[in-house]
């Protein structure tokens, strides 16, 4: 994904207001957090609209939804078959 990509922030206290953003950082690797499960750490900057008057504080956490680049539906469709042929002839 590349830096200021599109997302949409639904933060923990009111999840159901969606606030827009910008992608400033994203982890190329997902770290272990304190349940046991896995996450990828992204951070991200509010758009000035939506910060203002939002409710929402320095620090916030929440869920994201990152819109990257499209792709062809042959590539999306036939990505897992590509990766399994890779995998098996070593490519």
């Amino acid at each position: 994904l590349a830096k200021d990509a599109a997302l949409t922030m639904h933060p923990n206290p009111d999840p159901l207001q969606a606030l827009p953003a910008r992608l400033r950082y994203l982890s190329w690797e997902a770290t272990p957090r304190p349940d046991g499960s896995l996450a990828y750490r992204a951070r991200a900057t509010l758009d000035a609209a939506a910060g203002s008057g939002s409710g929402v504080g320095i620090g916030a956490k929440g869920v994201a939804r990152i819109a990257g680049e499209p792709v062809r539906l042959g590539y999306w469709v036939l990505r897992r078959p590509l990766a399994a042929l890779r995998q098996f002839f070593g490519a």
